[in-house]
């Protein structure tokens, strides 16, 4: 591309020359026609020669230019012509390749960007690859951690501070041996990672764990070899699972094994224990003391193998399959006080009482045993028939006062219920009311809520009892009551406090929600139809402040309020927040 640039130079500067080459040789043709006729000739590349020069007949100079000068023009313009021609030509063909190569150079960049960012994808993918894989390690919930072919840590995670007892920054690139230590000592990691640097596994090395503490921790072990690129082996990890617990249930479950063999051997009862496959695994002194047999000749044998001879209470033959211990074992029954006659080798037969259980692996798991415990009862026999008898009459008579119970605690019930409740209105009480508004306000006390307390009394209750009959005026209170309840929410209480005189306690309730629920009420009074006459309601209505309020204060607003509500005219409400200290003739009440 820089050769062609340079030939479209070259020949603009021709051109160029040209102009520049005839300009002169015209200026100067009157002065020097032969040298101006020269130089045009030799510049624009005229078929002639000095040689030429002898058969021109030097004239009158301006005869020469007169001769010349159309010949030198049209060759200079034809030259002209060619030259713009080559030079529009070259131009087009630097373009074109401009073109080319700036298209391959946009290909070039738009793969080099697909690379880049293909690049970019993979270090993204690898970055959080790398993090997973270091979170996955550092949750893991065993001790892990890698070495080199050195025995030096490399990785360490959270787990093994806890179970080996060091931490990240104690183990980092130190020889495991020295930060571990082992009760069985250091030959033992050495032992274990030569291992498995020769490319074996070692699974499964118990070891004792000591801590700077003192205290001890068993550890179930297994190291694994690291291979490299070639297949070498670079290093090993390491994982050990904290076993101190399950060392410990199985001290104890040896432990537990001792002590129940030696429980079993002191018991005055035969125990024995029979696996899945009916073979007796254990009996006790006791036990075969009681079959008049050997222990030896018990453990070992099968169920089967004896001739029991078994019967029931009523002398009905029973089968080994029908035996308490085999139950146990195949359908998981609890078997208690069963009662079975067994023969003995001196030919009596003794009537034992039997309890069987069947033993699992976990609860509701697969059973693998039972265990069946017998005694001797043959000389109580009768005594056991006596007992019964008498275990019947406790059961009747149990029965008995378990009903007499829930009669009495029915009974006690109503009587509650009517401590509690108003007769007529079946609202709570006055005494009831009482209880429940200390409750509350010592509640909205200590959690900071709002209550409102709704005094309300029927107006002019006397004349209307007085004008109808106390029938009648009870009617009106039941009715009123109904109301009070539909307006009330969920969680509001309402109580008869005496009389004519109601209390509505609205929990959560400020002045606002106060005033809409008494509102509601003496709208719903006023919608209702009354058989007799209309009945309205006077509602005064005290609501708690910030401060620490008593349930006595705020009936004792309430109360205020309700006496102003009967001196503004009856059938309305007054919030004792709009008294401002103001005195109430409570002698209007009355009326």
């Amino acid at each position: 591309m820089d050769s062609q640039v340079r030939n479209v130079r070259k020949r603009e500067i021709v051109a160029h020359s040209v102009f520049v080459y005839t300009f002169l040789g015209a200026v100067f043709g009157a002065c020097c026609p032969l040298l101006a006729w020269v130089v045009d000739i030799a510049n624009l590349g005229l078929p002639f020669t000095f040689s030429s020069i002898q058969f021109i007949h030097f004239k009158n100079p301006s005869h020469y230019i007169a001769d010349l000068a159309p010949g030198i023009m049209a060759l200079v313009f034809a030259k002209l012509g060619s030259s713009q021609r080559d030079l529009v030509r070259d131009r087009a063909l630097l373009r074109s390749r401009v073109d080319e190569r700036t298209h391959e150079l946009q290909v070039s960049n738009e793969a080099l960007n697909e690379r880049t960012s293909d690049l970019e994808n993979t270090s993204e993918l690898y970055r959080l690859a790398a993090k997973r894989f270091e979170d996955l390690f550092e949750g893991l919930p065993v001790a892990c951690f890698t070495v080199d072919r050195s025995g030096c840590v490399y990785e360490w995670n959270r787990k093994c501070a806890e179970v080996l007892g060091k931490s990240t920054l104690e183990a980092y690139l130190q020889p495991v041996d020295s930060v571990v230590e082992l009760e069985s000592g250091a030959d033992r990691w050495r032992e274990m990672f030569d291992q498995a640097f020769e490319g074996h596994e070692v699974n499964d090395r118990e070891f004792v764990v000591l801590h700077e503490d003192g205290s001890r921790r068993f550890t179930l072990t297994s190291v694994i070899p690291i291979t490299g690129p070639e297949d070498d082996v670079c290093g090993a990890v390491c994982a050990s699972i904290d076993i101190t617990e399950r060392k410990s249930v199985e001290i104890d479950l040896a432990l537990s094994e001792g002590r129940f063999r030696t429980a079993m051997n002191a018991l005055f009862e035969g125990v024995m224990v029979v696996d899945s496959e009916a073979r007796i695994q254990t009996c006790n002194p006791c036990g075969a003391k009681l079959l008049q047999l050997e222990v030896s000749d018990i453990v070992g044998t099968s169920l089967y193998a004896h001739p029991w001879d078994v019967t029931d209470w009523d002398g009905n033959p029973v089968s080994v399959n029908e035996f308490p211990v085999i139950r146990s074992l195949r359908k998981g029954e609890v078997v208690k006080d069963a009662v079975l006659s067994v023969p003995l080798r001196s030919g009596d037969r003794r009537w034992l009482s039997l309890n069987s259980s069947p033993l699992t692996v976990a609860d509701g798991g697969e059973i693998v045993a039972a265990v069946v415990s017998f005694s001797d009862i043959t000389e109580s026999i009768e005594a056991d028939n006596r007992i019964r008898s008498q275990m019947q009459h406790i059961e009747s008579m149990n029965r008995l006062l378990k009903d007499n119970q829930v009669q009495l605690q029915q009974a006690n019930a109503r009587l509650k219920a009517l401590a509690k409740t108003d007769g007529l209105t079946g609202l709570m009480n006055h005494r009831a009311f009482q209880n429940r508004l200390a409750r509350e306000v010592e509640r909205c006390n200590a959690e900071g809520h709002r209550l409102s307390l709704l005094m309300i009394d029927v107006d002019d209750f006397k004349r209307y009892n007085d004008t109808f009959g106390h029938p009648a005026g009870d009617e009106v209170l039941s009715r009123v009551s109904r109301v009070l309840e539909s307006c009330a929410g969920p969680t509001d209480c309402v109580a008869r406090y005496g009389g004519e005189e109601f209390a509505l306690v609205l929990l959560g309730a400020d002045e606002r929600r106060a005033g809409e629920v008494a509102e509601r009420i003496l709208e719903a009074m006023n919608e209702a139809k009354w058989p007799k006459a209309n009945v309205t309601l006077s509602i005064g209505i005290s609501t708690t402040s910030p401060r620490q309020v008593e349930g006595k204060a705020l009936i004792e607003e309430a109360d205020n309020a309700l006496y102003a509500a009967k001196s503004k005219g009856k059938n309305c409400f007054v919030h004792s927040a709009g008294l401002n200290g103001i005195r109430v003739d409570r002698r209007r009440k009355a009326a």
